[in-house]
């Protein structure tokens, strides 16, 4: 494909692997009404050489130079390829420019820029090339110069966690703080005050360990959980809350598996979460799945079971905070078959995965600083990031509405001891008799101290200045 007929999105570096191209080409051509084996025939490649080494890095020409597909085909491919790529965000950076940034097709200044980014701009990098990022920023992805980029979160790999070994189920009252912390729950509380506030009483105790093992603080530790779940680990009937994700079933298995595959699961080819179908009879009529009953996605996921075990598990959604059965490694477990066992024998397991998975991550920090904003853009992209923030604000400020009495409650300062001013009581009144005499008696003592003084006034008179400037001093 020449240059002209190029379309105006951002040049993809080398770091998809051939699974993501393949992917990327079967949803593109699916989109359009096409068959994607004849796209990559006709730009050249080979799918059984792609497909003999899935998870190596594509060495082949570069997708912006595979001729053979027209202009829009090629941009659905691009399309599809970001979306895929998107999955592994190495970290989250913040334009640092006051007068804007420039958002590149190339890594290189002589290119015509895609869009001028405005200052504190949230993006998702994917990739470093020399002073270069390729990043997605909202809903487009390009290049930006690497100096002007705020790391809000730090490029570092995702370790695997340590392993630990099974434990025995916990009782709620090790889960749930002590008796002098459960919150009283008001009958008229809404949603989001009774939602995390029942979640700190069931299991308040275990999120205050979480919070001081990562060092953030509790009430923030409960309020994401209430965000990313709804209070709950388990089914009425005890199973684990799962949700089975056919677009995810096929990418693990279907894609190599197809006939069978369309035969029993469906999915929009657009937006591949929606219009999930399934059927256990392939003649047998279709029915919907995700209809808020945990019969049906264990129905479903049984199904799926059925043809791959791992690729089943691999692909739902799991426990109090749905973690996907994929990111086992990253929060702690050595197969999807043993988190599922874990999360199934206690909540407990589920409550700190969802905080591994945090760690995991690289949000921590974010989560001590108050960062909500670069928190939601890296946990659940930065298309929301505003709006998710702000409902981890709400249940914050929720949770604290109800905190606050419950801590006056265990430890109400004292009040300060006041002492009152002491009054002095006022002599007592004489009665009228009394009091005549005692003025009688202040002037005859009067009138015999004037005598005395004018009998010796020159005499006496420097002695008297004295005597007065002593009585003044001490008064």
């Amino acid at each position: 494909m020449s240059d002209a007929n190029m379309p105006d999105g951002a040049v993809i570096p080398a770091i998809y692997t051939n699974q993501q191209l393949i992917n990327a080409f079967y949803f593109a051509a699916e989109t359009m009404g096409g068959d994607y084996t004849a796209w990559l025939a006709a730009v050249g490649i080979d799918l059984d050489t792609l497909a003999a080494s899935r998870d190596a890095v594509y060495s082949g020409p570069p997708l912006e130079q595979l001729e053979g597909l027209t202009t829009s085909q090629h941009a659905a491919v691009q399309r599809e390829l970001l979306g895929e790529l998107f999955k592994q965000v190495r970290w989250v950076g913040s334009v640092n420019a006051p007068d804007g940034l420039n958002l590149r097709r190339t890594p290189a200044v002589d290119t015509q820029p895609l869009a001028l980014l405005s200052h504190t701009t949230l993006l998702q990098v994917l990739a470093e090339q020399g002073g270069w990022l390729f990043v997605i920023a909202g809903n487009q992805a390009g290049y930006v110069y690497a100096a002007h980029v705020l790391r809000r979160l730090a490029p570092q790999p995702v370790d695997p966690l340590p392993v630990s070994p099974l434990e025995p189920d916990t009782t709620e009252e090790i889960l749930a703080p002590p008796a002098a912390e459960q919150l009283s729950i008001p009958d008229e509380a809404d949603a989001v005050t009774r939602t995390v506030g029942e979640l700190w009483n069931h299991y308040g105790g275990l999120l205050k360990q979480e919070a001081q093992r990562l060092a953030i603080d509790a009430t923030m530790a409960a309020a994401l959980l209430a965000a990313e779940s709804s209070g709950r680990g388990y089914g009425a009937d005890g199973r684990l809350l799962i949700r089975f994700e056919n677009h995810l079933f096929y990418d693990q298995w279907g894609v190599q598996h197809q006939p069978e595959f369309f035969s029993h699961f469906a999915f929009d080819g657009t937006n591949r979460w929606r219009d999930h179908r399934w059927r256990a009879d392939p003649n047998g009529a279709w029915q919907l799945g995700h209809q808020d009953d945990q019969a049906i996605e264990w129905q479903v996921f049984q199904l799926a079971h059925q043809f791959d075990e791992t690729a089943a598990l691999l692909s739902i959604s799991m426990g109090m905070a749905q973690i996907m059965g994929f990111n086992y490694a990253m929060v702690g477990f050595n197969s999807p078959q043993e988190m599922m066992r874990a999360y199934q024998a206690s909540i407990a397991h589920q409550i700190r995965g969802f905080f591994r998975f945090i760690e995991a991550r690289r949000l921590v920090e974010a989560v001590r600083t108050s960062d909500l904003v670069t928190f939601a853009a890296g946990y659940n992209g930065p298309g929301q990031a505003d709006i998710y923030a702000a409902k981890l604000q709400g249940y914050a400020a929720a949770l604290n509405s109800l905190r606050a009495p419950a801590a006056a409650a265990v430890s109400a300062p004292q009040p300060p001891v006041i002492t009152p001013p002491v009054t002095i009581p006022a002599a007592p009144i004489p009665a009228p008799a009394a009091q005549q005499w005692l003025l009688v008696g202040l002037a005859i003592s009067n009138i015999l101290l004037a005598l005395a003084a004018a009998a010796s006034a020159f005499r006496r008179r420097r002695k008297r200045r004295r005597f007065s400037w002593r009585q003044i001093d001490s008064e």
